[in-house]
């Protein structure tokens, strides 16, 4: 690449830097770039996930530590963005959840049971079809247990 010298202005190609004084354009390092009309190798900047101090004539692009391929803002804000979001709607859910469950956790009263019929009976009680506040449910009541009373008082949903 040449640089354009004349009429005393230097027009230099891009992702290359004239030097003053200068007839060729040198390229900027590997992973890097620079707009066109750049003056020295500081314009040349690095490629996202790589850096160093172009400045520097030593110095070269290298990868970033513990990366291969570094994220640009925006997509580092779409992924916490995204992030957050999951966040608020995962608590959303717990909080629903939750409150359902609460419903069910408590002692139950007499007269929100209707009994239909027997399913079964075992070694450990007997399960009925029953209506709990208009809900269909299977209610398990233990052997020894078949006083009505007695089983409400220490029967939970949970």
């Amino acid at each position: 690449m040449v640089c354009d010298t004349t009429q005393n202005h230097t027009e230099c190609p891009e992702d290359h830097y004239c030097l003053q004084g200068m007839v060729k354009a040198v390229a900027c390092p590997a992973r890097s770039s620079a707009p066109s009309g750049s003056s020295s190798r500081g314009d040349c900047t690095c490629d996202p996930g790589y850096s160093g101090d172009l400045a520097d004539p030593d110095m070269a692009c290298t990868a970033d530590s513990g990366s291969t391929h570094a994220l640009t803002k925006s997509q580092i804000g779409l992924v916490a963005g995204g992030a957050v979001a999951l966040l608020c709607l995962l608590g959303c859910l717990a909080v629903c959840l939750i409150k359902r469950f609460r419903k069910f956790n408590q002692i139950l009263n007499e007269s929100d049971i209707t009994i239909l019929n027997t399913l079964g009976a075992g070694n450990f009680g007997v399960t009925y079809h029953a209506k709990y506040k208009g809900l269909f449910v299977a209610l398990k009541v233990p052997k020894g247990k078949s006083d009505m009373d007695e089983l409400l008082a220490n029967l939970e949903v949970g």
